[in-house]
């Protein structure tokens, strides 16, 4: 848990952004625990914040869950309190990453089956669907055919 780490302890960042990196540095200070919101609750969520050097820079973290690890988010970074815990984590998202992406070919066959299933079920919706289309095709033709005209006769007037 976060609130074991001392000063000089090791913590742990998977920069997320633009190009992900894990960071390292040592901690100056961790607060005391605090409950996260200011209600009294049993089992509420315990909050500290920490102050470490990571990459030669100053950061605070604040609100931190007292866990072994938190996550801010698919754009910023997790902390981990040490490299055991964030190498499981890291394991684990990557297996889950792998599973995406072979499941591909499954939810693209699944997407198809559905839009089946909608079409039977809403008929009306697809042949207003083919009417938009067909609407759709009408214009363009004649754009086109005014485009034909315009250049004729701007031929014939340029002559």
């Amino acid at each position: 848990m976060f609130s074991n780490l001392t000063p000089n302890s090791i913590l742990y960042v998977f920069d997320i952004n633009n190009n992900p990196k894990i960071l390292s540095g040592p901690v100056e200070s961790v607060s005391v625990p605090r409950p996260k919101y200011n209600t009294f609750n049993p089992n509420m969520e315990m909050v500290l914040d920490i102050t470490a050097t990571i990459a030669g820079e100053r950061r605070e973290f604040k609100g931190v869950p007292n866990t072994s690890i938190a996550n801010f988010g698919e754009s910023a970074f997790i902390l981990a309190e040490n490299k055991d815990v964030l190498n499981s984590y890291l394991t684990s998202m990557l297996q889950n990453s792998r599973n995406i992406i072979n499941s591909k070919e499954k939810h693209e066959k699944l997407a198809e089956s559905y839009e089946q299933a909608l079409e039977e079920l809403n008929p009306s919706n697809k042949s207003d669907s083919r009417a938009i289309q067909s609407l759709q095709d009408q214009v363009a033709s004649l754009q086109e055919g005014m485009r034909e005209l315009l250049n004729k006769l701007n031929k014939e007037t340029s002559n």
